[in-house]
């Protein structure tokens, strides 16, 4: 099994045969670096003073409707070669299933459709069945497996309601289904009286909103991140009242772990996309920390003698603000050193290295802006930083790859 997989993956990789939007299950690409171009492009449209059309498709159980024999027939057009499309075809077929309920059970029946979910084939598939989604469309469409977004310039929000149609008839032909009551329409726009569209799938308006939960992170209308942020603010600080009224023990060491792995994950969930927030914002951040520090310190809350900062310079921990430039470029190396490289769509490589005895030959040239929102942006505040590395720096090297 674990051979097929390989063979499949390298194959497709090598062959560029995945859309390079489709962030969803594949090497090098992530929900976050999905979200970081994503609000790229948002950003840079709001700087340009463009509004940008957005819809957020939701699959009526997209991997259970994958149909077999189209499967077989989307992997040979992709050029997989026929033992390993023979493999697939003799592990889809005659699969039956049985439901159990309270001691009852039904008939078999055959399973002709849906790729087995929890096997390490079944996600790999189902890229290869959904690869051909972005083909007709004008639109910009971003992928994580089956989570799907289409957007453009409201200068050409009739092109998507264009694509939605095109959709449909995509539906159609391969089985799949859209849930339009499920889907939801967001328009980015700093104007203080935005455009108003409707879009329609299936002859159902999609509903519209202010902000949309997309891969994990909210993500509001003017891209500032209030919401996502007082979100997570709330998760973290629930986490940590729990933490204090559950872990009964005087281990320094355990109350660090909880922290570490229960509270803080919540604070830097896919940082690097929304790094642009405030000092403000980011302050109350660290707060959070700094409540964290005395949890796992077992300080009483009556406790206002003990050096909260004392606290975590001896802990070693990095303010959460640092922590997310160091991430941000980590990040950043991970796109410029890959073969495809999608910081290039964003910055134009450097043609002229630094003056100075720290530049290297890895900078790109930082384009103007028109607002510090965009100036603060991931590829604009992460490059600016980058550039100025010195060239001994280990940021500077190829990650390495595990063995």
């Amino acid at each position: 099994m674990e051979h097929i997989v390989t063979s499949l993956v390298n194959f497709a990789e090598k062959n560029n045969i995945l859309h390079s939007n489709q962030h969803g299950f594949r090497k090098n690409k992530s929900c976050e670096k999905q979200l970081i171009e994503f609000t790229a492009d948002i950003s840079s449209n709001l700087d340009n003073g463009d509004q940008t059309e957005a819809c957020v498709l939701d699959f009526s159980k997209a991997f259970d409707k994958v149909n077999h024999n189209k499967l077989i027939n989307k992997l040979v057009n992709s050029g997989v070669n026929y033992q390993v499309t023979s493999w697939i075809s003799d592990f889809l077929k005659d699969r039956r299933q049985q439901v159990f309920v309270q001691g009852a059970h039904s008939k078999e029946t055959n399973v002709t459709s849906g790729v087995p979910q929890g096997s390490v084939l079944g996600p790999t598939l189902f890229l290869f069945y959904i690869n051909d989604l972005p083909d007709r469309l004008a639109s910009t469409v971003r992928l994580f497996a089956d989570d799907t977004i289409l957007y453009c310039k409201e200068s050409e929000h009739q092109t998507l309601q264009e694509d939605l149609n095109t959709l449909e008839k995509w539906e159609d032909m391969w089985d799949m289904q859209f849930h339009p009551a499920k889907c939801q329409h967001i328009s980015f726009s700093r104007k203080r009286v935005p455009p108003q569209h409707t879009y329609k799938l299936h002859g159902t308006d999609i509903p519209q909103t202010t902000d949309i939960k997309y891969l994990g992170v909210t993500v509001d209308n003017k891209l500032l991140w209030n919401k996502h942020l007082a979100n997570i603010t709330a998760k973290a600080n629930s986490t940590l009242g729990f933490l204090r009224r559950n872990v009964m023990t005087t281990s320094t060491s355990i109350r660090s772990q909880s922290y570490m792995q229960l509270a803080r994950p919540v604070l830097e969930y896919a940082s690097a996309a929304w790094d642009s927030i405030t000092d403000t914002a980011a302050g109350k951040l660290e707060a959070i920390q700094r409540r964290g520090a005395r949890f796992v310190g077992n300080l009483k809350r009556t406790d206002r003698t003990t050096s909260v900062s004392g606290l975590m310079k001896h802990y070693g921990w990095e303010s959460l603000a640092q922590r997310r430039e160091t991430h941000r470029l980590k990040v950043f190396r991970d796109m410029h050193f890959s073969d495809q490289n999608p910081i290039k769509k964003y910055l134009k490589p450097s043609t002229t290295r630094s003056r100075t005895l720290r530049g290297h030959d890895h900078q790109y040239f930082i384009p103007q802006t028109n607002s510090d929102h965009h100036r603060r942006s991931y590829f604009i505040k992460t490059a600016r930083q980058w550039n100025k590395l010195p060239a001994s720096c280990s940021l500077l090297m190829p990650p390495t790859v595990p063995g």
